[in-house]
């Protein structure tokens, strides 16, 4: 889309400079490159920013760096050409940020999620990066198409995989809250507050 953009951008720029205004071919090409460059920055994802004040360092640093990690998981993401492939990449992105959201919300939960922020991100970083790479290649051999299509498959895993993390992280959540549950039950049992 961004890609798309910029370039009807810089095509509306090139035939309002040359065609309709008749300036010249070197103004023309420098307005379109003017305009590529700046629809290009202008739609640029945002990066995410969380605000760190009172946490404990370790888990402000593991945030911050998992933050980077997303954010590249979902440029790249923007990258892919076939929507399916896309789709389970932009998946992966949006839980990994939910994820993320939640380890803020319950920083306790870090120990839990380390191997999530320190393995597992990195990773399917690196396998979009190959995946984008060969893809934008356009290699017609059938090793190449095979390959792509090992990557989209993987990546249809890795989003239950971190499905399944996030709900681990939220199922534990869960058991303390119907600990206490049971425990502020019985303790107002035994205060005679209920039968």
């Amino acid at each position: 889309m961004r890609h798309g953009l910029a370039g009807f951008i810089g095509g509306l720029a090139f035939c309002g400079l040359f065609l309709w205004l008749d300036l010249g071919l070197v103004i023309a090409l420098t307005g379109t490159v003017l305009g590529c460059g700046a629809t290009w920055l202008a739609t640029a994802p945002k990066p995410i920013r969380v605000e760190f004040d009172g946490m404990r360092p370790e888990v402000a640093e593991a945030l911050e760096n998992g933050q980077r990690q997303v954010a590249e998981i979902l440029r790249l993401a923007g990258r892919i050409q076939l929507d399916s492939v896309r789709g389970e990449a932009l998946a992966i992105g949006e839980i990994g940020r939910g994820i993320l959201g939640d380890l803020r919300k319950d920083p306790d939960d870090l120990a839990k999620a380390r191997r999530f922020l320190d393995y597992y991100l990195g990773s399917t970083r690196k396998v979009l990066e190959r995946y984008v790479d060969l893809s934008e290649r356009k290699l017609a051999t059938r090793d190449a198409r095979e390959g792509l299509e090992k990557i989209g498959n993987l990546l249809g895993e890795v989003r239950k995989g971190f499905e399944s993390h996030r709900a681990g992280l939220a199922a534990e959540d869960l058991l303390d809250l119907d600990v206490e549950m049971q425990l502020l039950r019985s303790t107002m049992k035994m205060d005679g507050g209920l039968e």
